[in-house]
């Protein structure tokens, strides 16, 4: 990335993306754009956006352009953190819309939307909320951050959800990853559109880590409906592999599939049936990652019961060795 921004790069011709149904207006350097081999071919091949300077992805949204923005400059891109929940008997706020990216605003740049602060806990405060915040260089030049990465702050996050009181009791605070799964399984589908694996590597990172996280605190209504909209949203825009073909499939639906598998007991409520209702690729991916554990117990199964039988046959031989039947006679006299 060094080499990168050092070069001429900062200097090439800057290229206009038009992101989202607002039409917001995000500039780029021509050679950091061409990355994307995709994007690249777009305004440099024979097409109206070569003389205009501009490139249309009005289907994708703002903030999902603008972390892609970032990630070409510094090779990270800003995330929300998973919000606590004020209230557990109020309803959780649709939030798989949202994908807020809250970033220094360089003079010249003026796209760029701002996210609002995860709220606190009525009762209780919980751990302080963290942010994090990448800035997009201007035309002009580009701005070095400082700040923790995506995924260290996230990871932080992790070992802040149930930290110990002063007395050494377990704080089990309520959060929903919503908006921060959405955020990069957004960034997933938009990385995979343009091929550029290294981006699709680090939202999938981001994903896995949430679901981590998620595994550690345990199922609860919100966290499922949290995996549900993911999975929703994760089948309808990547199209990876053939259905219950596991060995061709690629990590994020194999990542989603196998966890709500191996978790199927606790996928209740409205929207783990919503989910089975709905049928399709996700429900055959679920089955067939079912399949793969019951055979997988039953091979453990039947090693535990293959060694049992070993000890049984290995006791039966030494009891009818010569030795042994010389000194069972022996103790009969």
């Amino acid at each position: 990335m060094a080499g990168l921004l050092s070069s001429n790069a900062l200097s090439s011709r800057v290229i206009t993306l038009v992101a989202g149904k607002e039409q917001k207006e995000l500039q780029v350097h021509s050679d950091i754009l061409s990355q994307s081999e995709t994007l690249a071919a777009s305004f440099n091949g024979p097409f109206k956006e070569t003389t205009e300077s501009l490139v249309k992805l009005v289907e994708w949204e703002v903030d999902t352009v603008t972390s892609l923005v970032q990630w070409f400059y510094t090779r990270d891109y800003g995330t929300p953190l998973p919000a606590p929940i004020r209230d557990p008997n109020t309803k959780v706020e649709e939030a798989a819309s949202a994908c807020s990216v809250e970033a220094k605003q360089p003079q010249g740049l003026s796209a760029i939307p701002k996210g609002r602060a995860a709220p606190n806990s009525a009762t209780e405060a919980p751990p302080e909320a963290l942010r994090i915040d990448v800035p997009i260089p201007a035309p002009g030049g580009y701005m070095l951050s400082h700040q923790m990465s995506n995924l260290e702050a996230l990871m932080q996050f992790g070992h802040q959800v149930s930290r110990p009181d002063a007395n050494g009791e377990k704080i089990d605070f309520k959060y929903t990853y919503t908006t921060t799964l959405m955020c990069h399984a957004k960034v997933y589908a938009l990385a995979d559109y343009l091929l550029l694996s290294d981006l699709k590597k680090l939202a999938y990172k981001g994903i896995d880590l949430c679901i981590r996280i998620i595994e550690h605190v345990g199922l609860d209504e919100h966290t499922i409906k949290d995996v549900a909209t993911l999975a929703r949203y994760a089948y309808a825009h990547t199209n990876d592999h053939k259905p219950g073909d596991s060995e061709n499939e690629k990590p994020l639906r194999k990542r989603i599939s196998t966890f709500i598998a191996a978790n199927l007991r606790a996928f209740r409520g409205p929207d783990a049936l919503e989910l089975e209702h709905a049928g399709g690729e996700l429900v055959q991916d679920i089955f067939d990652k079912v399949r793969q554990l019951w055979d997988a117990d039953k091979t453990e199964l039947a090693k535990i019961a293959s060694k049992r039988q070993m000890e049984e046959d290995l006791t039966a031989i030494r009891n009818d060795a010569p030795s042994n039947k010389r000194a069972r006679k022996s103790g009969a006299k």
